[in-house]
């Protein structure tokens, strides 16, 4: 299971994209994102989230946010020049 928080503008989508794969959805906080749970059977498969781009901030597991955070490091690095 992978929690994250995405813009409340971004649900519906998320919920189109994850389909039975979002397990749960908050209400949207102050800063206007909802805490939502993805079921993966691995953290590679985490990657599906990219597509949200900072839209979204995976929270946990550490294993998962750090996947994500090396993956968006790779793509910027593809992207400099």
């Amino acid at each position: 299971m992978v929690t994250a928080r995405v813009d409340a503008g971004s649900l519906d989508l998320a919920r189109r994209i994850l389909g039975a794969r979002l397990r749960s959805a908050g209400e949207p906080g102050e800063d206007g994102r909802v805490e939502v749970t993805v079921a993966y059977d691995r953290v590679a498969a985490v990657r599906q989230l990219l597509q949200f781009s900072d839209h979204i901030e995976v929270v946990a597991p550490r294993e998962a946010r750090e996947l994500v955070r090396r993956l968006a490091a790779g793509i910027a690095r593809t992207h400099s020049g």
